[in-house]
């Protein structure tokens, strides 16, 4: 049974190691946000 496109996203960031990540959508800002943190973290 394959999920509705809206139950997982994939996201693939070269920021991130080049890992494709499986989220929520209500996991998304969450997800955006400690990337951005971690961006900023980086410089």
């Amino acid at each position: 049974m394959d999920p509705e496109p809206d139950d997982l996203l994939e996201i693939d960031r070269g920021s991130w190691e080049g890992e494709s990540w499986l989220i929520r959508p209500r996991d998304l800002t969450l997800t955006l946000q400690r990337c951005n943190q971690h961006r900023e973290e980086s410089r």
